[in-house]
């Protein structure tokens, strides 16, 4: 028969039993409802639908009637990314409301209220912290967290020379920067490296933490030995980093370039939970004005094109500053990286420094395959495994396929192309991958390798928000990684939204110009970055079965 989901039209095969038996027996999700030959009609009361949208969250989150208050906002009833999710499409006839706001502070009240406006006003805008309130509340911390400008007005010795390239780069245990400091240790102007990391929360040391990442990411591990690498473990956002007096000392007469990237990529954490981040870019940056050289250190941010939340998808992303925050309003996640980027845009102005931003695309593998699993694309992969198929590229809202295409940037190559571009003036670049691929010639290898069929976008997202609705989301919790595309329906669904022309990701990630970081970079320039094919997707896989996120064959 042919189906149709979210104004698209599948096809779908049913056979012939008795749903109202299955209905009695194991329940109907809402994709099903109807097969049954009777259908409860969603009631139009006011008082009604709020006793439904009460009940639904009291069962979806295993809450006792009497403990559920109207003003206790979900997150202290333990709502996680899954239960999330499901609640979004639990309560969708009664009110839309995404999976980040119900993470966000939102409590049953605001739900009921919100659906008992008009048609026309039930929109998840109204529902908490969104719209011109978190423009405001960006537009704050960018004043809040603003650079001392006094803190520039220190003694500069032309005696003090730098005797060749001292770094700083900040979260090199992680994918990205770990692969910046093997580049960076492996380069001969470079003299010394100090890689600031957060304090471990158990016993393991930094240099042991390090070593596994190099391990980790498939690099020398003998490079944590390196004479040229100085581990600091210190707090980013404490005055002086928390830092001894004469390690201060040290940093201010020899640093000659500071990478800054560490960050946490966390999706459903609102906005205030990144704040100590901020507080730590604008720490950086008032040490870049401190410095004791003739010439302030040079500063490299590493932001997101995700930032590119609200911009017309037809048209490529400039490199340049976004100075409005309505652009980035989505998540705490882009949010903060938006304004990290005004914080370093301001500063390169207000305190004279060399201040960048390198706005970098989705990352891939490492060489050995090492891609994190909390990715949205390793999750879409998984999904083979209890969803059947795969999505192809085809365009949302037409019945051909089109060219749809990825630029996707392995995390090994956006570490060498970031290092060729520490020396450039103050500027904003984006940094994906020069030689695009169409979609299906790594959706194709991936569907061969795990054995199921390639399907329309939009089924494999019915297929998936059926699972949501239908089963018990807490069983997930065994595996901590299991069914991990449940945890990040509000980042698929993103694709339904957009228009039908679509050339990035499906729409998933935004396009971007990258015209100017070609240019300046010698790697992206000459040629080494060789398009994404088969032998990636190989690697992909080994990692992820090695790992047991996925299954071996």
């Amino acid at each position: 028969m042919w189906r149709h989901y979210n104004l698209q039209r599948f096809s779908r095969y049913v056979p012939n039993m008795d749903w109202d038996a299955q209905d009695r027996t194991h329940g109907m999700t809402m994709l099903g409802q109807h097969l049954l030959s009777s259908q409860e009609p969603i009631s139009t009361s006011s008082e009604s639908r709020g006793d439904q949208i009460t009940e639904i969250v009291r069962k979806t989150l295993n809450v006792a009637t009497n403990d559920l208050s109207d003003d206790t906002p979900l997150t202290a009833y333990g709502i996680d990314s899954l239960s999330a999710a499901r609640l979004s499409l639990l309560l969708r006839p009664y009110v839309e409301v995404s999976q980040l706001q119900l993470l966000a502070n939102v409590a049953v009240g605001d739900l009921v209220r919100r659906a008992s406006q008009a048609p026309a006003q039930n929109s998840s805008s109204g529902i908490a912290g969104t719209g011109p309130q978190k423009e405001q509340v960006m537009q704050d911390l960018v004043a809040q967290y603003a650079p001392n400008a006094h803190s520039s007005v220190v003694p500069r010795s032309a005696t003090v020379k730098s005797q060749g390239q001292t770094f700083i780069v900040t979260g090199t245990t992680g994918s990205l920067g770990c692969h910046i400091l093997s580049h960076l240790l492996c380069r001969d102007e470079v003299k010394l490296v100090y890689a600031l990391n957060r304090k471990s929360a158990g016993e393991t040391s930094i240099q042991e933490r390090q070593a596994a990442a190099f391990l980790n990411q498939g690099l020398a591990k003998s490079l944590v030995t390196s004479p040229k690498l100085v581990l600091v473990e210190c707090d980013l956002s404490a005055s002086d980093f928390g830092l001894e007096g004469p390690t201060i000392d040290e940093l201010l007469s020899s640093v000659t370039h500071i990478v800054h990237n560490a960050w946490t990529v966390d999706l459903y954490s609102p906005l205030e939970r990144f704040e100590s981040l901020l507080d730590g870019t604008r720490r950086l940056l008032e040490l870049a004005s401190r410095s004791r050289l003739p010439t302030p250190p040079s500063m490299l941010f590493v932001s997101t094109v995700a930032v590119y939340q609200d911009y017309d998808p037809t048209l490529p992303a400039p490199e340049e500053p976004v100075l409005s925050p309505e652009v980035a309003v989505q998540s705490g996640y882009t949010e903060s990286k938006w304004i990290a980027e005004r914080l370093v845009q301001t500063a390169a102005q207000s305190l004279s420094l060399n201040a960048s931003v390198i706005r970098v695309g989705l990352l891939t593998g490492s060489v050995n395959g090492s891609w994190d699993t909390n990715h949205w694309f390793p999750a879409l992969v998984q999904s083979a495994e209890y969803l059947g198929c795969l999505p192809e590229g085809q365009e949302v809202g037409a019945p051909h396929t089109c060219h749809c295409i990825v630029s996707w940037i392995p995390v090994d190559l956006a570490a060498a192309t970031i290092v060729d571009l520490c020396d450039i003036a103050a500027d904003t670049l984006h940094l994906v991958h020069p030689q695009p691929v169409r979609w299906n010639a790594i959706m194709e290898p991936l569907a061969s390798k795990l054995n199921v069929p390639l399907v329309p976008y939009v089924e494999w997202l019915a297929r998936l928000e059926s699972l949501a609705e239908d089963g018990d989301v807490h069983a997930t919790h065994a595996g901590k990684n299991d069914k991990a595309a449940l945890r990040l329906l509000y980042v698929y669904r993103k694709a339904l939204a957009m228009p039908e022309r679509l050339e990035e990701s499906m729409g998933l990630m935004p396009r971007v110009a990258m015209g100017k970081a070609v240019r300046m970079s010698r790697t992206l320039r000459e040629g080494s970055a060789q398009q994404l094919g088969p032998e990636d997707v190989d690697r992909w896989l080994s990692y992820w079965r090695v790992t047991g996120f996925i299954r071996s064959s």
